[in-house]
Protein backbone atom coordinates (compact mmCIF):
# COMPACT_ATOMS: atom_id res chain seq x y z
CA UNK A 1 0.00 0.00 0.00
CA UNK A 2 1.05 3.66 -0.91
CA UNK A 3 1.11 6.39 0.85
CA UNK A 4 -0.02 8.54 -1.64
CA UNK A 5 -2.36 6.45 -2.72
CA UNK A 6 -4.63 7.14 0.54
CA UNK A 7 -7.71 8.95 -0.17
CA UNK A 8 -8.63 11.97 1.94
CA UNK A 9 -11.57 11.95 3.99
CA UNK A 10 -15.04 12.84 2.40
CA UNK A 11 -17.11 15.88 2.60
CA UNK A 12 -20.04 16.38 3.89
CA UNK A 13 -21.66 16.14 0.31
CA UNK A 14 -24.32 18.04 -0.90
CA UNK A 15 -26.90 20.70 0.86
CA UNK A 16 -30.29 18.76 1.10
CA UNK A 17 -33.50 20.68 1.84
CA UNK A 18 -36.03 18.85 4.18
CA UNK A 19 -39.07 20.26 3.82
CA UNK A 20 -40.40 22.02 7.85
CA UNK A 21 -36.45 21.80 8.79
CA UNK A 22 -35.36 25.04 10.14
CA UNK A 23 -31.67 26.56 8.92
CA UNK A 24 -29.36 26.97 11.10
CA UNK A 25 -28.77 30.34 11.52
CA UNK A 26 -32.67 30.84 12.79
CA UNK A 27 -33.54 31.03 16.11
CA UNK A 28 -35.43 27.97 17.85
CA UNK A 29 -38.26 28.76 19.41
CA UNK A 30 -38.82 27.41 23.04
CA UNK A 31 -41.90 26.53 24.47
CA UNK A 32 -40.74 26.12 27.80
CA UNK A 33 -41.19 28.77 30.95
CA UNK A 34 -38.03 30.23 32.22
CA UNK A 35 -35.70 28.93 34.62
CA UNK A 36 -36.55 32.04 37.19
CA UNK A 37 -40.07 30.53 37.24
CA UNK A 38 -39.93 27.75 39.43
CA UNK A 39 -37.68 29.33 41.80
CA UNK A 40 -39.14 30.13 45.42
CA UNK A 41 -37.81 33.26 45.98
CA UNK A 42 -39.02 33.24 49.25
CA UNK A 43 -36.23 30.77 50.11
CA UNK A 44 -33.43 32.83 48.54
CA UNK A 45 -34.19 35.60 51.47
CA UNK A 46 -34.45 32.89 54.35
CA UNK A 47 -32.44 32.98 57.67
CA UNK A 48 -31.42 31.00 60.43
CA UNK A 49 -33.21 31.58 63.27
CA UNK A 50 -30.58 31.08 65.29
CA UNK A 51 -28.72 33.81 64.13
CA UNK A 52 -31.73 36.44 64.83
CA UNK A 53 -31.01 36.23 69.00
CA UNK A 54 -26.94 37.28 68.35
CA UNK A 55 -25.61 40.64 67.61
CA UNK A 56 -22.63 41.20 65.27
CA UNK A 57 -20.46 42.74 68.24
CA UNK A 58 -20.53 38.74 69.56
CA UNK A 59 -18.52 37.77 66.69
CA UNK A 60 -15.69 39.07 68.46
CA UNK A 61 -16.02 37.17 71.27
CA UNK A 62 -14.75 33.26 71.10
CA UNK A 63 -16.48 31.65 73.46
CA UNK A 64 -19.92 33.89 71.94
CA UNK A 65 -18.77 32.93 68.29
CA UNK A 66 -18.52 28.80 69.26
CA UNK A 67 -21.86 29.08 70.57
CA UNK A 68 -23.26 30.71 67.07
CA UNK A 69 -21.72 28.44 65.68
CA UNK A 70 -23.37 25.29 67.52
CA UNK A 71 -26.71 26.71 67.48
CA UNK A 72 -26.46 27.45 63.82
CA UNK A 73 -25.35 23.89 63.48
CA UNK A 74 -28.29 22.53 65.79
CA UNK A 75 -30.53 24.53 63.55
CA UNK A 76 -29.12 23.10 60.00
CA UNK A 77 -29.10 19.56 61.53
CA UNK A 78 -33.18 20.02 62.28
CA UNK A 79 -33.93 21.41 59.08
CA UNK A 80 -32.72 18.43 57.24
CA UNK A 81 -33.88 16.03 59.59
CA UNK A 82 -37.08 16.67 57.35
CA UNK A 83 -35.21 15.30 54.09
CA UNK A 84 -33.19 12.29 55.83
CA UNK A 85 -35.41 11.35 58.64
CA UNK A 86 -35.36 11.11 62.65
CA UNK A 87 -31.86 11.58 64.42
CA UNK A 88 -31.30 10.06 67.73
CA UNK A 89 -30.04 12.48 70.26
CA UNK A 90 -26.68 11.04 70.56
CA UNK A 91 -26.30 11.19 66.96
CA UNK A 92 -27.82 14.46 66.59
CA UNK A 93 -24.95 15.27 69.13
CA UNK A 94 -21.94 13.67 67.07
CA UNK A 95 -22.90 15.43 63.65
CA UNK A 96 -23.51 18.76 65.50
CA UNK A 97 -19.76 18.47 67.75
CA UNK A 98 -18.33 17.42 64.08
CA UNK A 99 -19.85 20.16 62.52
CA UNK A 100 -18.78 22.83 64.95
CA UNK A 101 -15.10 21.19 64.01
CA UNK A 102 -14.73 21.51 60.88
CA UNK A 103 -13.04 24.37 59.82
CA UNK A 104 -14.42 24.73 56.27
CA UNK A 105 -18.50 24.72 58.18
CA UNK A 106 -16.78 27.37 60.86
CA UNK A 107 -15.88 29.74 57.82
CA UNK A 108 -19.11 29.71 55.75
CA UNK A 109 -21.51 29.54 59.34
CA UNK A 110 -18.83 32.90 60.41
CA UNK A 111 -19.32 34.32 57.08
CA UNK A 112 -22.92 33.97 56.80
CA UNK A 113 -23.35 35.67 60.43
CA UNK A 114 -21.22 38.20 59.40
CA UNK A 115 -23.28 39.08 56.55
CA UNK A 116 -26.37 38.82 58.09
CA UNK A 117 -26.03 40.67 61.73
CA UNK A 118 -26.43 43.81 62.49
Amino acid sequence: MDINKIKPPAGYGKEFEVSGETRPGSKPQSSFPGPTAKLDHSAATRTLEAAAQFTKSQLSDPAQLESMIRACASELIDSGQKVTGRLSAADKQAVQNFLSRDPCFRQRVESYLQKTLT
